[in-house]
């Protein structure tokens, strides 16, 4: 029971939070039933294709994960709605006897159970904690932070994973010898060369605290709850970002895109602009059977591509009524602060790489750390526990925007 409630005892309180406890573990088995199941059947489906397929119910398969999911959302919805009781029981007793900070959050574990991937996910309510789970661009809570569609995470492919290490394949050479043969005289057909290595990625953490926070701030302030959540996971967002494109590989660290020594590479040439050498980074991967999706680029890189003008003063990228431009060379042109001035990313990504996420980003608030009971403090958490892959270096170029020395 959370230290933080200073009521007398309240047997109907207990018995409200058992139900809670109870059917919260309910949920979270029929859902651990569901993922399962459901790992062993979507390897080869969009996360939009499988959840149509599930919700349609159609073969056999897709049939009894309908089922498994719709025992999920009966069980989920018995325990939001014990939730609520819950919240309604301790909400309609004195201030005292309310909810430490935070604890106002803990509803959203059950509005929140739905996961990445257009999956459903459940995390149990702890006790003394508020746990505000938050899953990824599937859902609206990420949507809607302006920032949700800068970050790589809404680029490449993101998988449900278990466990510490995560296999993933590698493909490392592709040579297509695919030729005409002649029908008769058995003429020996060419052979391709593909070359496929297991490669394993550790699933790490990713993760901060805030300063001490007073009780009383969230409790008189509603917005303080909203910001406090938001920045704390755009903290995580970012980071996890930076660890996409820039990881070195020594552990804790990810092997990020740019690090990877198979992708390929472009410079920019003398007398050259920044779209002249985006534009060779883009032939690179098409040289490779592969047409690049978006550009990775720093806002101020971008900027001088949007400020570009012509011999007359007209803008190059049109002109400013007309808003920031969205595409380069008929790319998605991704802003990235944690990208390198300088450098742009472009790529192939969902075909290119792969973001594992064992545990969704999720945001906690806790009174029990430290002095922090004694001092009416609480202390919140936002993190994530992923790995990543590169399953095809060759879907990304490197290029480096910087003007070459005369």
């Amino acid at each position: 029971m959370n230290p933080a409630l200073t009521a007398p005892p309240d047997p109907v309180r207990d018995e409200l939070r058992a139900d809670v406890d109870r059917l919260t573990n309910e949920a979270k088995e029929r859902w651990a039933a569901f993922a399962k199941r459901r790992g062993e059947v979507n390897a080869d489906l969009t996360p939009e294709q499988l959840a149509a397929e599930i919700k349609s119910g159609g073969s056999p398969e897709f049939k009894e994960l309908h089922e498994l999911h719709a025992a999920f959302e009966a069980s989920s919805k018995m325990a939001e709605q014990a939730q609520e009781r819950w919240i309604a029981h301790l909400e309609g007793g004195s201030r005292a006897a309310r909810p430490a900070p935070g604890q106002d959050l803990a509803k959203s574990v059950i509005e929140n159970f739905r996961g990445t991937n257009g999956q459903v996910g459940a995390k149990a309510l702890l006790a003394g904690t508020a746990v505000a789970t938050l899953p990824g661009f599937f859902d609206d809570a990420l949507r809607l932070l302006p920032q949700a569609g800068t970050f790589l995470r809404s680029l490449v492919q993101v998988k449900p994973a278990d466990g510490p290490q995560i296999a993933y394949l590698q493909q490392t050479v592709a040579t297509h010898n695919a030729a005409a043969v002649a029908p008769t005289g058995g003429a020996q057909k060419p052979t391709s060369i593909y070359t496929i290595d297991q490669q394993t990625t550790p699933a790490v953490w990713i993760a901060h605290l805030t300063e001490p926070i007073d009780r009383a701030i969230l409790l008189d302030w509603q917005q303080a709850q909203s910001f406090i959540q938001s920045q704390m996971i755009l903290g995580v967002l970012l980071e996890l970002d930076a660890q996409m494109l820039s990881g070195d590989g020594t552990a804790p660290d990810f092997e990020g895109i740019l690090t990877n020594a198979n992708i390929n590479t472009a410079a920019r040439a003398t007398g050259e602009t920044y779209a002249d050498a985006i534009h060779r980074g883009i032939t690179e991967i098409r040289l490779d059977h592969i047409e690049p999706e978006a550009v990775v680029i720093h806002p101020s890189d971008l900027e001088v591509m949007r400020l570009d003008k012509t011999s007359d003063g007209a803008y190059l990228a049109g002109p400013m009524t007309e808003g920031e431009f969205g595409a380069i060379w008929g790319k998605r042109a991704v802003p990235s602060t944690v990208i390198p001035e300088g450098t742009a990313l472009v790529g192939a990504f969902r075909q290119g790489a792969t973001l594992y996420e064992v545990d969704p980003v999720r945001f906690e608030v806790s009174d029990q750390h430290s002095d922090l009971f004694g001092k009416n403090q609480v202390v919140g958490r936002a993190e994530l526990r992923a790995g990543f892959g590169i399953d095809y270096p060759e879907a990304f170029c490197k290029v480096d925007l910087t003007e070459p020395a005369p």
